[in-house]
């Protein structure tokens, strides 16, 4: 079966600013990548406010990210992120929602 994971990481611009990084991976069975036939979209919400919905680039195959740019960043700030991956094929019809929820340690990228 297709496998994604969802993550976050974090680069600092100066102070408590950062620019937070959200990457998608999506592979089959295999553990190979799979390149989508659109691109996906995430949802990020940031200590409860939501930021809004994106388009993610293609980094490489299989690979998707986001950069949302010049966030204030506290140790208890609380990152959410949905990612959503439109249906494809009927091979990867159950490829839906993958979400990243309450992350208040984002590492370095």
């Amino acid at each position: 079966p297709a496998t994604s994971s969802l993550d976050v990481c974090k680069t600092h611009i100066s102070g408590n600013s950062y620019n937070l990084t959200f990457i998608l991976n999506v592979k089959d069975g295999s553990n190979n990548p799979i390149d989508l036939l659109d691109m996906p979209t995430i949802n990020i919400t940031i200590n409860g406010i939501g930021k809004g919905t994106f388009d993610m680039s293609r980094l490489s195959a299989g690979i998707y990210a986001y950069t949302l740019e010049g966030e204030t960043l506290t140790g208890s700030t609380e990152v959410n992120a949905t990612a959503y991956i439109p249906e494809q094929n009927s091979c990867l019809s159950f490829l839906e929602f993958y979400h990243v929820i309450g992350r208040t340690n984002i590492p370095d990228c």
